[in-house]
């Protein structure tokens, strides 16, 4: 049966997405987490969309990656009316979006980047794991492979990523996952459904570090990712800078 998506969210990874997937499954809108859009790209998501590829939400939201336990039955590839995937991002404009609204999400960069570096360790080469994901945003932005560190490669994809949905022509929403905004999100949704509080869902550990602003190179980047901060309203420790 082909799908007819209402509502697609999008960020850069790391900034709530599975939260987002469970939350709005739980107000009545069935939505899967990288069930359609994964890192094979388009073609696949669109064998998926017309009913000609299976479909399964993703690992890591079925898993508690805190608590190493998997968690509840929560979704059904039944009557799929939304998906919320960082790697729909460069397939925005495309017509099976036709008539769906996008979740525009973002978190506190620092947070992301912190998750990415430090936990996922995103972009590093040796991480064996993460070279199919790492591959797909190469494919999309290539210029991201050519900043010197793997600390500001990751600073240059949560910019960049996050500009190219902002670019989208797709009606959107923007939310900050902190802002706990989902009761003014039910209210657009036309939802009375009770809101789930867990935004930990899918958080790999509890660090004992975050990075901060001084972890990164001086230089454009750097300044970059400032500037992204202030623009979206996250407090930028400007002592030392």
């Amino acid at each position: 049966m082909k799908i007819n998506l209402k509502y697609i969210i999008s960020g850069t990874g790391r900034c709530g997405t599975v939260y987002m997937a469970r939350f709005f499954t739980n107000i009545g809108i069935n939505c899967g987490h990288e069930a359609i859009f994964d890192n094979h790209g388009l073609d696949m998501a669109l064998k998926r969309i017309n009913g000609n590829a299976s479909i399964e939400t993703s690992h890591c939201s079925r898993f508690d990656l805190l608590r190493s336990k998997p968690i509840e039955n929560w979704f059904s590839e039944n009557n799929i009316m939304a998906e919320s995937s960082y790697l729909a991002a460069p397939f925005l404009n495309h017509s099976c979006f036709s008539g769906a609204k996008l979740i525009h999400v973002v978190r506190n960069p620092l947070k992301v980047l912190s998750s990415f570096f430090l936990d996922a360790k995103f972009f590093d080469p040796k991480s064996e794991g993460q070279k199919p994901w790492n591959s797909f945003v190469y494919k999309h932005m290539p210029h991201i492979e050519m900043e010197k560190t793997i600390i500001e490669k990751t600073c240059r994809y949560i910019i960049d990523w996050n500009r190219m949905i902002e670019k989208s022509k797709i009606e959107k929403i923007k939310i900050r996952i902190e802002d706990y905004p989902y009761d003014s999100l039910a209210i657009f949704l036309r939802s009375n459904a009770k809101i789930i509080k867990n935004n930990k869902i899918n958080s790999w550990k509890n660090r004992e570090k975050e990075l901060t602003i001084f972890d990164i190179p001086k230089g454009k980047t750097r300044d970059e990712f400032v500037f992204f901060m202030k623009e979206n309203k996250y407090t930028v420790d400007m002592a030392k800078i």
